[in-house]
């Protein structure tokens, strides 16, 4: 993944941060949050594949998640509180897996209690 220089703005203010050979990585304003996405570069409707849901803090969260990921080794980003879609795995998961252990969807490990809900059923990977 390569952070832009510059990010690129949309019409829909969605913030163009980063991006790979496959995807681009933008921060999306929703109704009470943000949302990290992973556009597909070959999807011309515009989907996500993946995508994090962040606190409303005008993508500073988001930037912050993405100066330290590295999605190669790594399956998801830091600091989310809801995953909004499938699991994410990393091609080269096994060199690095303190970060790859199995979360559910609010982003808390499976082996720690959930630090967003505390009727969360565990489910999500």
């Amino acid at each position: 993944m390569k952070l832009l220089d510059e990010p690129v703005v949309n019409q829909y203010g969605h913030i163009r941060y980063a991006e790979d050979a496959d995807h681009y990585y933008e921060c999306w304003p929703m109704g009470f949050n943000e949302r990290l996405v992973l556009l597909n570069k070959a999807d011309v409707y515009g989907g996500y594949t993946y995508g994090w849901c962040f606190e409303r803090t005008g993508g500073l969260l988001v930037k912050a998640a993405l100066l330290i990921w590295e999605p190669e080794m790594q399956d998801e980003p830091q600091f989310w509180h809801k995953r909004a879609g499938p699991a994410r795995r990393a091609p080269q998961r096994g060199v690095n897996p303190m970060y790859n252990r199995d979360r559910c969807v609010h982003g808390s490990y499976m082996d720690a209690p959930c630090e967003r809900d505390q009727f969360c059923a565990r489910e999500g990977n």
